[in-house]
């Protein structure tokens, strides 16, 4: 008699299936266990591990239910009686175990660190899953947001798109057929058929047996569980900080706690559109576990991700079409004289109309501690740079990342660029590897102090890649602060500016110096002032230049002084006055005037004498310092108001504040 069960692709001669047993769910990988036996011990299946593998299900009326898989383990359970073979002595066979998984499987034998930045995730999806040879079809009808920046972390392939999918509400499964796979993700209602080998099941209680032309359901559980009415996300968008990113979806669920919200924060998005998404894929997540149906039956057609219509059940609102999320699957051979057939199904159905969405239970990675980075962009106009890991492949780089500073406002704080080359250190926030930011900046045998250590020990400071520095120094004794500008020194205090020095004040500039006072200039030195002017020296009051000497004032002209007034000038002296020139002389006293010549001559030969004249050159304007530009205060946004408090709610806090029992419970305890 054919077996119920085949193996379709020969893997040695005289091998028979005697039993099979998987689970699936969608969104998860399925594993098979196939126990074969066979006459002989000499096959060797190390040579058949990760080869292709069909095995055919009898479904009646010549039609078969292929499964298409890879073999990925097997164990050797030596030799048993077997049913199989009674013709052989002792009716002895070697019994194999099998393990069998499709090829996505094969994405949890291997790991990787990648970036996928600007990326949507049908676009990661795509890469991963052609990387590997999968068949795929990507039937998703939502369009998946764009990831600012993704990173594979110590994590296998499939964890990573595993992750990502239940993160974007797509969920997978499989179709089979001779020979070949397909990997299905999908993210709606509307994408599912019906099995193809069931169709419409009757309900059956307690039916039992395998008929092998009737698939029917034996047992059948509706479940129902309380699940919140709302869900809130909430996000920060570091491009729009004063736009609130926060997105609610509500849907009512007729029971008295449905009021009740989900509220989380990070949403794992920037923009307030995909927040809003998030929001409803996660609400979706929940609710589809209010109303789960749960049932059993020799359903040889049934299939995870496929659809089937169950009739003939007592309550009437249960004969409806269904969707197969879940189920656990034994297959028993029959042996040559057509006894010992098996074939139970224990699966999870929703009603075919609700929102499916895989549970995360995928773990995302966590990054335990900050890590080492190269710099290998320029700023953008955000002060981020792009980073390289030092487990970053050849050619990868990172998205922006943010740069953490000491101080930041809006155009004012500290302003601090790590350049190419420099060595950070990058955090994440809340360990989430999709969300770096550059904390601190590390020196390294490549990258030294820009001062001398240990001997500089006691210096404290900062040093451009060009040389400017301002250096402070500790040592005891010869405390200082240093400044060094490369080229040009720009100070500006819009109001005063105050300098005391102890002891010497020396100011000693190469060039030139200039000085421009709007108002008064107020100069007082309590010992002496002593100027030397190597060439010229100008001078000139606009109204009027008072000088007043304690004791002498005396000026020595190499060959002219000149003293010139507009109308009058008074020469005054309280002793003496004396006009000398060679031996001539005027001598004025309290003893009279004195004249002394060779010849003395009134009005008779001789003239009026003639000077230079004064003509001081003008004082050029000293150049204005560059201002600075002004911050603006950041008014934060305001908080979200947190929802009221359901009637239930309400009740209980008054019981709380007032003390009154609230049940008979509480009554007797009080």
């Amino acid at each position: 008699m054919p077996s119920f069960v085949e193996i379709i692709t020969p893997i040695g001669p005289n091998v028979v299936v005697d039993t099979m047993r998987w689970s699936e769910a969608l969104g998860r990988v399925p594993t098979y266990e196939i126990t074969v036996v066979s006459k002989t011990g000499n096959i060797d299946f190390k040579k058949l591990l990760g080869g292709n593998l069909t095995v055919g299900i009898e479904l009646g009326d010549r039609k078969r239910r292929f499964i298409n898989v890879f073999i990925v383990g097997y164990s050797e359970l030596g030799a048993q009686r077997s049913r199989h073979f009674p013709d052989n002595p002792g009716a002895i066979a070697h019994v194999y175990k099998l393990t069998a998984a499709p090829r996505l499987w094969f994405m949890t034998r291997r790991a990787n660190f990648r970036y996928f930045p600007d990326k949507t995730a049908r676009d990661i999806l795509a890469t991963m899953f052609g990387e590997f040879g999968l068949l795929t079809s990507l039937k998703f009808t939502g369009g998946t947001s764009v990831w600012e920046y993704c990173c594979q972390y110590r994590e296998t392939d499939f964890n990573f798109v595993s992750r990502i999918m239940e993160q974007e509400g797509l969920y997978f499964y499989h179709s089979h057929e001779n020979g070949k796979h397909t990997l299905i993700v999908a993210d709606s209602p509307s994408q599912h058929a019906p099995a193809s080998g069931l169709g419409v099941v009757e309900y059956e209680q307690g039916g039992g047996g395998v008929d092998l032309g009737v698939d029917f359901v034996s047992s059948w559980e509706a479940r129902y569980v309380c699940q919140p009415g709302k869900y809130t996300l909430a996000d920060f968008d570091q491009l729009k900080p004063k736009t609130p990113v926060v997105a609610t979806k509500s849907k009512p669920l007729q029971h008295d706690f449905d009021s009740f919200e989900v509220y989380d924060f990070p949403g794992d998005t920037c923009a307030s559109s995909d927040t809003t998404k998030y929001a409803g894929m996660r609400l979706e997540e929940l609710q589809a576990d209010c109303e789960v149906f749960h049932g059993s039956g020799p359903l040889r057609g049934l299939e995870v991700g496929y659809t089937f219509t169950l009739t003939k059940h007592p309550v009437k609102r249960m004969n409806t079409e269904y969707l197969v999320t879940a189920a656990d699957f034994y297959v028993r051979n029959n042996s040559p004289d057509g006894e010992g057939a098996d074939f139970q199904c224990n699966f999870t159905a929703l009603d075919a109309k609700v929102q499916y969405r895989a549970p995360r239970i995928t773990p995302r990675p966590v990054v335990h501690g900050p890590q080492p980075a190269i710099v290998v962009s320029d700023p953008d106009k955000y002060l981020r740079v792009k980073v390289k890991f030092p487990w970053a492949r050849q050619g990868q780089d990172t998205c922006w990342v943010r740069v953490a500073q000491e101080w930041a406002g809006n155009r004012y704080g500290a302003f601090y660029i790590p350049h190419i080359g420099h060595e950070v250190m990058v955090d994440y926030f809340e360990g989430d590897p999709d969300r770096p930011v550059i904390t601190g900046r590390l020196y390294s045998s490549q990258a030294m102090p820009p001062f001398a250590l240990p001997d500089n020990k006691t210096q404290t400071g900062l040093r451009t890649l060009r040389g400017n520095e301002l250096k402070f120094e500790d040592k005891q004794g010869a405390e200082k602060i240093y400044i060094w500008a490369v080229k040009d020194f720009e100070s500006k205090v819009e109001e005063e500016r105050l300098e005391n020095v102890g002891k010497d004040y020396h100011l000693k500039v190469a060039e030139n110096e200039f000085h421009t006072v709007t108002k008064k200039y107020h100069l007082k030195v309590d010992g002496d002032m002593n100027t030397t002017v190597a060439q010229a020296m100008s001078f000139k009051a606009g109204t009027d230049w008072d000088a007043k000497v304690g004791a002498k004032f005396a000026t020595d002209a190499g060959s002219e002084i000149h003293l010139k007034a507009g109308s009058t000038m008074v020469l005054e002296a309280g002793a003496s006055l004396t006009l000398k020139v060679g031996g001539n002389f005027i001598n004025i006293n309290s003893g009279g005037v004195f004249i002394k010549g060779s010849m003395v001559m009134v009005n008779s030969g001789g003239a009026a004498g003639s000077g230079s004249g004064a003509s001081p050159d003008a004082a050029e304007p000293a150049k204005d310092a560059k201002a600075s530009e002004r911050g603006e205060k950041i008014t934060p946004a305001k908080p979200e108001t947190p929802p009221g408090y359901s009637p239930q709610a309400q009740s209980l806090k008054l019981a709380e504040q007032t003390g009154a029992p609230f049940c008979a419970v509480c009554q007797g305890l009080k």
